[in-house]
């Protein structure tokens, strides 16, 4: 899987959580059938599911409105700085040790868990690493990041293959620990943003 080059700086901070949990009663106010959204033995301790990128976005668009502050899904870039402590050399969001920062297929019983139940990284973020693929903005490119600009690459400008869609990162419950790397890449699978599954979730990012 390809290593790129995460900027220098960021210019977001991202929530602490995949929708933490202050975020869930907005988020079923927003959309009640958000509510469903997640297993049938969860609460609102646990990341909210089955979300597309459609979705996310108009989430986004939703609380910015709301709160009179811009709200969006953070590039794969930005996602990675931040999972890497601000871009330090870091294989797990938190340190080299994946059982102490990630839900992963070992340990997890293949069920989410509550966000923040593992060690944060060095930005105080949990769950960067495991429990849920988080949504960011940017389509998908197999070899983007080999010719894109090293300073705050944007992403590339729309799909870069038939069935590639929008990057997902971070790993979920069911994946090994190979997936959990903050330098693990993949994406959703249908091109119109509209994979929904019970591995993907998002994260908000803030811009000042």
């Amino acid at each position: 899987m390809f290593r790129f080059r995460s900027p220098k700086k960021s210019p977001v901070s991202p929530s602490p959580c995949p929708l933490p949990a202050e975020r869930g009663a907005r988020d079923e106010e927003f959309d009640p059938s958000h509510g469903v959204k997640r297993a049938s033995w969860a609460d609102r301790r646990h990341p909210v599911l089955y979300v597309s990128w459609t979705e996310a976005e108009a989430f986004c668009k939703w609380l910015s409105q709301r709160e009179r502050k811009i709200y969006r899904l953070p590039t794969e870039a930005e996602w990675e700085y931040a999972a890497r402590s601000g871009g330090k050399r870091e294989r797990y969001s938190g340190g080299n040790d994946v059982e102490r920062v990630a839900w992963f297929a070992e340990n997890s019983g293949r069920r989410n868990h509550p966000v923040g139940t593992k060690a944060p990284n060095g930005l105080g973020m949990h769950d960067m690493s495991g429990n849920v693929w988080e949504w960011t903005n940017d389509w998908y490119g197999d070899d983007y990041y080999a010719t894109s600009p090293r300073q705050d690459p944007p992403g590339p400008a729309g799909p870069t293959a038939p069935d590639v869609d929008r990057v997902v990162r971070g790993g979920c419950k069911t994946g090994e620990a190979s997936n959990e790397r903050t330098t693990r890449r993949s994406f959703g699978f249908q091109r119109a943003s509209g994979d929904r599954s019970d591995k993907i979730g998002f994260r908000l990012a803030k811009t000042p």
